[in-house]
């Protein structure tokens, strides 16, 4: 999802695009983790968790659910 987010920046909104970092950050830690080579201690720390990206889901949900009106409408 990170790379498709990164490829496609340029046509995302500048609400979506907003989330960027965020996501980008939360991708990341993600990646390092299963690599071990940032401790549960580290993630822990900078408070990793997916609840901080829910805001994100949201808003995509809701930008998809508001595209798919618009498309219905014709």
């Amino acid at each position: 999802m990170l790379g498709l987010f990164t490829e496609r920046y340029h046509f995302a909104d500048a609400e979506t695009r907003e989330f960027y970092p965020l996501f980008l950050e939360y991708v990341e830690v993600w990646n390092m983790w299963l690599a071990d080579s940032i401790s549960v201690v580290v993630v822990k720390a900078i408070d990793h968790r997916e609840e901080n990206v829910k805001p994100f889901y949201e808003h995509l949900e809701r930008k998809m659910q508001q595209l798919q009106d618009e498309i219905a409408r014709g």
